[in-house]
C-alpha cells in the first residue's frame, strides 16, 4: 500500500494550519466551536493524490480558498511529492507525533482530519512492504559469531534470568548522526536490564553521500515466535 507526503526543501513534512469543524472538536474533546490545528497532509492512494491536482486546477481561482498556501507552494516546485510504503509511513508518523497532533487525509471536498495516534493504531503493515523481513514460516541459520564477539557474551548473561518486564517502541533522544528505530528493554526479576537496538552504518554513507541523511533511514525490530531447537 502506497501513501503520498509533501516535503518542504531541506526535507522538513508539509503541514497546514487549518480549523476542526465542531463535530471533529467535540470528537478530540475540545471545547468552543473554532479550534486551530496543525495537520500533516497525508494522501492515501495515488487516485486521492490526483483527484487533489485537479481540484487545485479549479481551487487556484479562489483567492481565499484554504490551500492558497499549498497552491503557491506547488505552483513554485518549492514542495515534493514523496511515495512511502506501509513501513516508511509509520516511521514518518511515529518522529510526526508530538509536535504535530492530527493529519488531513486526502485533501479536498472528501478529507478527514485525525489524529496522528489514531492513524498508527489503524495502520497495519502491509506484508509486501517488510523489505526483506523474514517471516514466521521461515527459519534463517545464524552463520557464525557476532563482531565483536562482546556482544554474545553480554548476551548469555541472561541465560537462565526470569524477565519481569519488557519494554519496546521507538527511541528518542538520540544524536543527530544515528538513525531512526525501536529497541527493546528486558527488565528481569533481579532488577537488571538489558538493551537491545539495531546499530548500521548509515554515519558512513551520509558521509560519503551527501543527500542522505542519518534521519533519512529508519529500523524496526520484529518479535516472531519461532518452531526452532535450542543451540547445542
Amino acid at each position: 500500500m502506497s501513501y503520498f507526503l509533501l516535503l518542504r526543501e531541506g526535507g522538513t513534512l508539509y503541514v497546514m494550519n487549518l480549523l476542526l469543524s465542531e463535530d471533529e472538536a467535540r470528537r478530540y474533546g475540545y471545547e468552543g466551536q473554532l479550534v486551530p490545528v496543525t495537520a500533516l497532509v497525508v494522501w492515501t492512494d495515488a487516485g486521492n493524490l490526483e483527484v487533489f491536482r485537479e481540484f487545485l486546477s479549479i481551487e487556484q481561482e479562489n483567492p481565499h480558498s484554504p490551500f492558497a498556501e499549498l497552491i503557491r507552494d506547488m505552483q513554485d516546485e518549492s514542495v515534493d511529492v514523496v511515495e512511502l510504503d506501509s513501513i516508511g509511513m509509520r516511521g514518518h508518523l511515529r518522529r510526526a507525533q508530538g509536535p504535530i497532533e492530527f493529519e488531513l487525509l486526502n485533501p479536498g471536498p472528501e478529507q478527514e482530519v485525525m489524529k496522528v495516534d489514531d492513524l498508527l493504531g489503524q495502520m497495519g503493515v502491509d506484508p509486501a512492504d517488510r523489505q526483506g523481513n523474514v517471516g514466521s514460516d521461515q527459519n534463517p541459520k545464524i552463520s557464525g559469531p557476532p563482531a565483536p564477539e562482546v556482544k554474545a557474551e553480554r548476551l548469555k548473561q541472561v541465560v537462565g534470568k526470569t524477565i519481569a518486564d519488557v519494554e519496546y517502541g521507538p527511541v528518542e533522544g538520540l544524536p543527530d548522526w544515528v538513525h531512526e528505530g525501536e529497541a527493546i528493554v528486558l527488565h528481569f526479576t533481579d532488577g537488571t536490564a538489558l538493551s537491545i537496538g539495531i546499530g548500521s552504518n548509515v554515519r558512513n554513507l551520509s558521509a560519503t553521500h551527501p543527500d542522505l541523511k542519518p534521519g533519512d533511514f529508519h529500523t524496526d525490530l520484529v518479535p516472531i515466535w519461532r518452531d526452532r531447537d535450542r543451540p547445542t
